[in-house]
């Protein structure tokens, strides 16, 4: 029992470590776009995993790209935000629960009709084809970089004088 533990939470700090290392190396908008993808191909492969530990695997990498993510968000809305509007802005990371929860409510509906591997794919294919669209045509995200958060708060700045 207490490897099992060991296993979490050395995955759980390798998560929030290496997301802060990649989020100074990588640009932030690659970051989460790539998290993204990762996270869906993991669902893929949880869809057509044939035993329980393919599955556990599929989960396990799936949660990795999901902490990745979520770092790499609240990273870029703490650095491009004002430095005065920071502490509501982290008041925004709260939605996250429940838009997480809006998701399980739509694609619940869908595993009863077309099963949990059919609910499982679409949902990939769905949160795939987001991240295609929005990367192929908003260039902000795709220069999103958390270095870039100066010239964002000269730009507000300047907007408010």
């Amino acid at each position: 029992m207490s490897t099992q533990y060991f296993l979490l939470l050395s995955a759980l700090l390798f998560c929030i470590g290496g997301a802060g290392v990649l989020a100074r190396r990588v640009r932030t908008g690659l970051l989460q776009a790539g998290a993204i993808v990762g996270c869906s191909l993991a669902i893929i492969g949880l869809a057509f995993s044939p035993t329980f530990t393919a599955a556990f695997i599929a989960i396990v990498f799936a949660g990795i790209f999901e902490m990745l993510l979520g770092t790499a968000n609240l990273a870029a809305m703490q650095m491009l935000a004002p430095e005065a509007m920071r502490g509501r802005i982290t008041s925004l990371s709260q939605i996250y629960p429940a838009v997480i929860s809006l998701g399980s409510l739509l694609v619940g509906p869908l595993a009863d009709l077309a099963g949990a591997r059919g609910a499982s794919l679409a949902a990939a294919g769905i949160c795939l084809s987001g991240t295609f669209a929005l990367w192929t045509r908003s260039s902000r995200l795709r220069e999103l970089s958390v270095s870039a958060s100066a010239p964002v708060e000269k730009a507000v700045q300047k907007k408010d004088t």
